[in-house]
């Protein structure tokens, strides 16, 4: 049988037929293909550790210290994940029931940060290496403490 490789290998694509590009499943809403509007919390939430992330780069710069530069990709790291949360994800959920969102008229979001919350994220960020994933739960268990 053409295409295959051995009796156990799978069936490679025919290389003759053009095949149409594929729009990923996340960027699909199953019933109709239309393309899915990211969530303005999420780009609230990215847009947010960007800031905080430019301010440990700009530190780290008139520093050189390596400590507050990986803290800045910690927070970097954490932005890529906010950016790429859905409507669904129970992080966004968490902190919109907790008040950390303000919807603008325009449809945008805005996140709301707290004395209590930039401290959850400075201190920690300083103290001990973060991933962005560890960011992201800190700042929704601070922000269920409210």
């Amino acid at each position: 049988m053409p295409g295959l490789r051995g009796c156990h290998a799978r069936p490679t694509p025919d290389r003759t037929t053009p095949t149409a590009p594929q729009t990923p499943a996340s960027e699909k809403d199953g019933r109709a293909g239309r393309s899915l509007m990211k969530d303005p919390r999420a780009s609230a939430l990215a847009d947010y550790f960007y800031q905080r992330a430019a301010a440990f780069s700009f530190s780290a710069d008139v520093n050189d210290a390596q400590d507050t530069a990986r803290a800045g990709m910690a927070l970097l790291d954490a932005a890529a994940l906010a950016a790429q949360l859905s409507s669904s994800d129970v992080i966004l959920r968490t902190l919109s029931e907790a008040g950390r969102f303000e919807m603008t008229p325009d449809r945008k979001a805005v996140f709301l940060e707290t004395d209590e919350l930039r401290a959850a994220i400075q201190r920690p960020l300083l103290g001990s290496q973060m991933t962005g994933y560890e960011i992201l739960a800190l700042v929704v268990k601070t922000a269920r403490r409210r």
